[in-house]
């Protein structure tokens, strides 16, 4: 299960996200394509990339062609735009100022991220990033005191989380 993983790991093959960024979406004016060209777009992309991310010299688009990943950014922005993250649903325009249900606005935070040993043996160790503003509210979670404080914790800024640990 965890064979393509090693092999990315000793650069024997690409990571997923940058066969995305070099795979053509056949879309070609990601703003005026509807949500249901670029969803179909998606969904016909990870079936190109899953069956052919071993050989992947024969994906390279052409510079100027969108790619799936340029899709995938496009519906990201578009949910933040319609808040569509969580079950909620709650429409929120996030990119406007607005909150959403959970209270978070355009910028996530993230309450801690740790090396985490914890998991099962093949996930060991895996970086783990508790972000806040959860929505569900279980009775159950054994994260209460930091995930659901909206605003609580550093901005997480995506360099940054890149680059830790």
């Amino acid at each position: 299960m965890l064979d393509r993983y090693f092999a990315v790991e000793r650069h024997e093959r690409f990571a997923m996200h940058w066969l995305a960024r070099l795979t053509e979406a056949g879309v070609d004016h990601l703003p005026g394509a509807s949500d249901e060209e670029l969803f179909a777009a998606n969904t016909a992309g990870i079936r190109e990339l899953l069956a052919t991310r071993d050989s992947a010299a024969d994906i390279f688009r052409e510079e100027s062609a969108s790619s799936i990943l340029d899709v995938k950014i496009e519906l990201a922005h578009r949910m933040l735009s319609d808040c569509r993250f969580c079950s909620r649903c709650c429409g929120a325009d996030r990119t406007s100022g607005e909150t959403g249900y959970c209270g978070v606005g355009a910028n996530s935070h993230y309450n801690s991220d740790f090396l985490h040993m914890g998991e099962e043996p093949e996930l060991v160790p895996s970086h783990t990033i508790f972000f806040s503003g959860c929505t569900f509210h279980c009775v159950y979670c054994q994260n209460w005191d930091i995930a659901f404080s909206a605003g609580s914790g550093p901005a997480a800024e995506p360099a940054v989380l890149a680059a830790a640990l």
